[in-house]
């Protein structure tokens, strides 16, 4: 029996819910032998990853993304192992470039706020959709619309 289609609002709640996930694993208590982890921008860091990881659907039952900057749709930034680049961000593509440096902004902006480490994650779970939602389209595959409308109002409301 062939699976129902998906809404868009659906797919979306997919998204950010596997978000959600990635990030509360994150903040978790780290076991006694990893204390690299305890300081808040590591945990953040390993939520960037875990970003890269639900796009390529590697994270859970959800689909894969396609991740294109807004009208080029034949640009596919998942395509462009995000993660690789990620730990070696030495690349001439200028759109992976593009998305690497906006994204690490985000993450130092988030690393650099003070207090509490649950605030320091959702300030870049938010900053994250919010630099999706205006500048790419966000796909799920094999096929489907773009789930960025509203997704930044669909982070900051599933993080509360």
């Amino acid at each position: 029996m062939p699976r129902a289609s998906t809404t868009t609002g659906d797919a979306q709640k997919v998204f950010v819910d596997r978000l959600v996930y990635v990030a509360d694993y994150w903040l978790e208590p780290v076991p006694d032998d990893t204390p690299d982890l305890e300081p808040v921008p590591a945990r953040l860091n390993g939520a960037v990853v875990g970003l890269w990881l639900v796009l390529a659907g590697q994270i859970g039952p959800d689909p894969r993304y396609r991740l294109s900057p807004k009208g080029l749709p034949d640009i596919d930034l998942v395509d462009q192992h995000l993660l690789d680049h990620w730990h070696d961000p030495a690349t001439d593509d200028p759109h992976v470039r593009g998305l690497i440096d906006a994204v690490r902004a985000i993450l130092h902006r988030a690393e650099a706020a003070d207090g509490d480490p649950r605030q320091a994650m959702g300030d870049l779970l938010v900053g994250l959709c919010r630099l999706i939602e205006d500048d790419y389209d966000l796909v799920p595959q094999p096929a489907g619309d773009t789930i960025t409308p509203g997704l930044t109002a669909a982070i900051t409301t599933a993080w509360r």
